[in-house]
């Protein structure tokens, strides 16, 4: 019923897993960081892509993890600039900082992850 494995994400951050039994219908999936250390930012974990045989069986999956991070250090309006010029400003670098920033984007290689794949109870197993 169930496949349970370990991986280590690579420095791209994925991994690709192969089952150790297959399953008819696409199973669920428990991904979940082991071994974390208190020094590292939490860790975002998804399926990638479905690994399938020629039958159609799923065989495996291909992971993906991204660390958290912090937002970028903004530096504050200081000096004698003219209030509603620094405010433009200011506002204008906030955008220029936030403007398509990932805050999962960080590095996840290294992590490693249980990947457990379970049959589904809402399918027949046939």
């Amino acid at each position: 019923m169930t496949s349970t494995t370990y991986a280590t994400l690579d420095s791209s951050g994925q991994a690709t897993v192969t089952f150790s039994r297959t399953f008819v219908n696409k199973p669920g999936l428990n991904l979940t960081e082991t071994d974390a250390t208190t020094a590292t930012q939490p860790l975002v974990l998804r399926g990638l892509a479905w690994i399938r045989d020629g039958n159609g069986l799923y065989t495996g999956v291909t992971i993906q993890g991204q660390r958290a991070q912090m937002l970028p250090t903004i530096n504050p309006l200081s000096g004698t600039i003219a209030l509603l010029s620094g405010l433009i400003t200011g506002v204008n670098a906030v955008f220029a900082q936030l403007t398509g920033y990932n805050i999962f984007g960080g590095n996840a290689s290294g992590a490693t992850v249980s990947v457990i794949a379970i049959a589904r109870s809402d399918v027949s197993a046939s």
